[in-house]
């Protein structure tokens, strides 16, 4: 057997159906009316000549002296009175806006809905962004070699130069320098950093023994975003031929897709010696 119910007209809810019901306590049940707390509140007429709430009777107020500012409440010692016709408004009290105004908001506060929040102290600690020339890095830059030791005759030893907390990196040059008598190039090996993305990458490397120096570009092509994050930029292949120590170091400089200069810093090598 089987029963398919079908509604055929609602009932009809009203206010009073949807109303709370005070039922008591748990050790006093029953229907006898709601408790003083949530009884109905006196008209607004009873209230219109009442202080609001948290505020001294007119009474109270009228026993400053006559002329003379009053401080708000929790104000420290040799705080200066406002100026007449200036609002003194207790610490970390919120600003209401007055049709849509701007309000200023403590650090660690919600801003009011619908207003313009002014931060109270301009590149102050956890200021988000950095303004041109603050001193805002773009990435550090290292070179690790593989050992504090090279060995005459051994190798070739591989030199990374990585970069880590890059941000919207699109064009990198750099300088590395090492001792001619000590090392010697044999190859500069493009890392995979900069093709992040798959964006197409121009790597130009030109390196120069006699002074021990290699000069390294590395130009993303068509680039709009950048590159961000931690990644190897080269590796650099040599061989030891002289005893004593590498010298290796790097220097450079770096662009966003704009053209705009990106700040790099650059980590101290670890020391090297050829034995």
């Amino acid at each position: 057997m089987l029963l398919t119910p079908r509604i055929v007209r609602t009932h009809e809810l009203t206010a009073a159906d949807l109303a709370p019901i005070y039922i008591g306590t748990a050790t006093n049940l029953g229907l006898g009316g709601p408790p003083p707390l949530i009884a109905q509140q006196p008209a607004a007429d009873a209230l219109a000549g009442a202080p609001p709430v948290g505020l001294a009777p007119p009474a109270a107020a009228a026993a400053a002296p006559a002329g003379v500012p009053l401080l708000p409440p929790g104000a420290p010692a040799g705080t200066a009175p406002a100026p007449a016709g200036v609002t003194v408004t207790p610490p970390g009290t919120a600003l209401a806006p007055s049709g849509g105004g701007v309000a200023v908001v403590p650090p660690g506060s919600s801003p009011i809905p619908g207003t313009t929040t002014v931060p109270s102290a301009v590149g102050g600690p956890g200021t988000a962004g950095a303004a041109p020339g603050s001193g805002a890095v773009g990435g550090t830059v290292i070179v690790s070699p593989p050992a504090t030791e090279f060995t005459i005759g051994g190798g070739p030893y591989t030199v990374p130069v990585s970069i880590t907390g890059a941000s919207q990196l699109s064009n990198v040059s750099l300088t590395i320098t090492y001792n001619p008598g000590t090392l010697r190039i044999r190859a500069v090996q493009e890392g995979s950093f900069m093709r992040t993305g798959g964006v197409s990458v121009a790597f130009t490397q030109q390196p120069d023994s006699t002074s021990g120096r290699i000069d390294i570009a590395i130009v993303r092509t068509g680039d709009v975003t950048g590159v961000a994050g931690t990644g190897l930029l080269a590796a650099l292949l040599f061989d030891a031929t002289g005893a004593g120590p590498a010298n290796l170091s790097v220097t450079g400089t770096a662009s966003s897709p704009s053209g705009a200069p990106v700040p790099l810093q650059f980590a101290p090598p670890q020391p090297v010696t050829v034995r």
